[in-house]
């Protein structure tokens, strides 16, 4: 966690230099981690569901 914190914090000092228009990047940045936390938590869903066969056919 504090390593990305280190990267935005360094796109954040890299874009004030540029003068972007940092509230509007924080936005795009807050948006793509909730994208990117959703589909993590899509795939685990995906792959308990695929480890645990629901029918109860499995080999043991």
């Amino acid at each position: 966690v504090a390593h990305s914190r280190d990267y935005c914090t360094r796109i954040m000092d890299y874009c004030q230099s540029r003068e972007v228009h940092t509230s509007t990047l924080v936005a795009q940045m807050e948006a793509l981690w909730r994208d990117v936390s959703t589909l993590q938590r899509q795939h685990i869903e995906h792959a308990q569901r695929d480890v645990a066969p629901e029918d109860g056919d499995s080999c043991s």
